[in-house]
This record gives C-alpha cells, structure tokens and sequence, in this order.
C-alpha cells in the first residue's frame, strides 16, 4: 500500500527529478521518490486526481523498487488497483 505525501501537479516522471513522494511501509519505512511508468497512461492522474485527496487515500499498488546498498531509492508505480481512504491518525 503507497502512501503519498508529496505530488506534483505536472505529469508523472518515469526518471530525473521527481517531486512525487511516498513510502510503502511495510517495504521501507522511508519517503522517497515516486515515479510512473509511462506506457501505461494516466496512473499518476487516477491517483491524483480522482474525488478525494490523493493525501487522505492508500493506494494498491504494484510498483518496482529500485535498490542502492541494501536502502530503497524509489518506487516506480506500474499498475494501481484500488484506492481507499486512510484510517485516522
């Protein structure tokens, strides 16, 4: 489950800078960067733009993450199944 806590308005990176930010906890317990594939059009729209607050959402997702010395980097987001509001902290 993704969690985001940081987007940026503009279409989704597949690489480079990124400002989309977001952690999987039981993956890492780190925020990093977000990224989409871009063959498969509008992931990032459908999270980011749907009805609720992208903010107050879980998001099922299956994504690649990328690895440096043992630490996650980055998540790419290949596919999104469903999405839900998330408990109250």
């Amino acid at each position: 489950m993704l969690f985001l806590e940081q987007a940026n308005r503009g279409p989704g990176k597949e690489q480079g800078r990124t400002a989309d930010r977001g952690k999987i906890p039981d993956v890492s317990p780190s925020v990093v960067p977000v990224y989409f594939t871009s063959g498969i059009q509008g992931i990032e729209e459908r999270m980011l733009r749907g009805q609720e607050n992208p903010f107050s959402m879980v998001f099922v997702v299956t994504v690649h993450a990328t690895e440096l010395d043992g630490v996650i980097v980055a998540y790419t987001v290949t596919e999104i199944h469903d999405s839900f509001p998330r408990d109250a902290e």
